[in-house]
């Protein structure tokens, strides 16, 4: 709240620089005015495209595992049969964390959880990059799939607060950009 206040502060300070009398078309109201709604407008721009790129890195890691799990796996001698498996684990361990991350997220909050989540991920897929073996690339993609569960939910939640407009807006235009 306090960035908030100081912020506004800032932008009437630097609206009243161009309130210059030597520059008669700029000493109106309407310069203050022009201020204050683009910084509000490049506010909402801001969150907005942030929780697009949130939103994206927690699909990206879902793509990776559709697209390459299986090539992978097969590079490391698996059969197709089994191959497909990376991908059916991620997908699995995406699931049981959802079922479980409103309980997480109550409990922990949900930047804690998404914090925790980013780790998980970077621990699976190192894992299964380290250690290249069937076993070891089949759990890497189910960490990722555990540590992203809760990363797109919360982002649409998100953007479906998002203060200002009306319910379903944020969300529809964070769903589009995505």
């Amino acid at each position: 709240m306090l960035t908030a206040v100081v912020g506004l502060v800032l932008v009437y300070c630097i609206s009243q620089v161009y309130s210059l009398r030597t520059v008669p078309a700029w000493d109106t109201w309407f310069t203050v005015a022009r201020f204050y709604s683009t910084t509000v407008l490049l506010g909402f721009l801001a969150v907005g495209a942030a929780l697009v790129v949130i939103a994206m890195a927690g699909t990206v890691v879902e793509d990776a595992g559709n697209s390459w799990a299986a090539l992978y796996l097969t590079s490391l001698g698996a059969p197709s049969a089994i191959a497909a498996l990376g991908f059916i684990s991620l997908v699995g361990a995406q699931f049981v964390g959802r079922l479980i991350g409103d309980r997480l997220v109550d409990r922990f909050g949900q930047r804690a959880v998404a914090r925790t989540g980013g780790v998980v991920v970077a621990l699976g897929m190192g894992t299964a990059l380290a250690f290249p073996t069937v076993p070891g690339t089949m759990l890497g993609f189910a960490a990722a799939g555990l540590g992203v569960a809760t990363l797109v939910p919360a982002t649409m939640r998100a953007a479906d607060e998002l203060p200002h407009l009306r319910r379903g807006t944020g969300l529809t235009i964070v769903s589009w950009l995505m």
